[in-house]
């Protein structure tokens, strides 16, 4: 648990390796290994569109898109065929 006086501290250095692990283009690296990691990815992405709903910078977000898209985080990915 973190202490109150270095909870943001201690979380944005795990926050942002979690994005740049999102923004990565090789999929081994963005998929997870275990169901309890693509759940806690779906519950972090969640709680992130819910934290900038409240603070007003997103009015309203679609939860189903959104799940949507974390869901397709999982999918492998489409062969791609030189022609």
């Amino acid at each position: 648990m973190n202490m109150s006086y270095c909870r943001f501290q201690n979380t944005v250095t795990d926050f942002r390796d979690c994005l740049e692990n999102l923004r990565s283009l090789d999929p081994e690296d963005r998929h997870p290994n275990t169901d309890d990691e693509r759940r806690a990815r779906r519950e972090l992405i969640m709680d992130a569109a819910t934290m900038m709903q409240e603070l007003g910078v997103d009015d309203v977000f679609d939860t189903h898109a959104i799940l949507r898209l974390v869901d397709a985080l999982d999918q492998e990915p489409a062969e791609e065929f030189d022609d």
